[in-house]
């Protein structure tokens, strides 16, 4: 009897044991269970919310791809017409600056044509003058003459100055007039080399005879083919020709 009681009592622990077990296993599942469901209804939100912002983002990403495509049609219209006003401009300014050089050029040129003239015609009457001056000078070199002979030989090289801003043809127009002697007589002058002088006012003996150094290292670079020593005799043949001719005279 006490067994049998002993025995109840055990199985009745042990049932009792294994109750609340369950009892406890199936409240932790429960709770493990509430979690797993709150995690999802979480992840859910997330999920709605992240989906939400998506199609938020896509809206924004078409409107923004629609006003890029209206802002880049707009800014090659504006490009194309900024460079036919860039091409016009630079037209119009190639097109002053032309006008306006051509402008300046003429007036410019209107200017040295008359200044040229001017000068011409005054520099030809001044050595016309000293031309007849030299003629009447004494055969005994005087001061007066040294100073005529200076300013005939300043003169001289004025007309060569402006032989070359005018040309040749248009310089032998203005001293055509002008006396020249056979200064081929000189040795070393051979045609070209008479006509070079020429060109350069260098017409007479005397002018010859008092041309100065400096215009004889000219003649030196000039005429490479003739001896220096020759171009720098020319002056004393100039002066022995002169002497001769007047000699004659007597």
């Amino acid at each position: 009897m006490n067994t049998e009681f002993v025995l109840l009592v055990g199985l009745g622990v042990l049932l009792a044991a294994g109750l609340g077990y369950c009892a406890w296993r199936r409240s932790r599942l429960l709770q493990r269970w509430q979690q797993q469901e709150r995690e999802r209804d979480a992840l859910k939100s997330q999920y709605d919310q992240l989906r939400k912002e998506n199609f938020d983002l896509s809206q924004r990403l078409e409107q923004s791809q629609s006003q890029e495509k209206t802002y880049r049609a707009a800014y090659e219209d504006w490009k194309s017409r900024y460079a036919l006003l860039e091409e016009r401009h630079v037209q119009l300014k190639r097109e002053t600056e032309e006008r306006d050089v051509n402008d300046t050029a003429h007036v410019r040129e209107s200017l040295k044509e008359h200044s040229k003239d001017a000068e011409l015609e005054r520099l030809r009457l001044r050595v016309t003058d000293l031309e007849g001056q030299l003629n009447q000078r004494p055969v005994t070199p005087s001061p007066e003459s040294k100073i005529v002979a200076d300013l005939k030989s300043v003169l001289d090289q004025h007309l060569a100055i402006i032989s070359k801003i005018i040309g040749d043809e248009k310089m032998e127009q203005y001293t055509q007039g002008l006396p020249s002697d056979p200064i081929h007589l000189i040795k070393g002058m051979d045609e070209r080399v008479c006509t070079t002088l020429r060109e350069s006012g260098y017409r007479t003996f005397e002018q010859i005879a008092n041309a100065p150094r400096k215009e004889l290292r000219k003649w030196m670079t000039l005429f490479e083919d003739i001896d220096d020593k020759l171009i720098a005799s020319w002056p004393y043949q100039a002066e022995a020709i002169i002497n001769a001719f007047e000699m004659e005279k007597e």
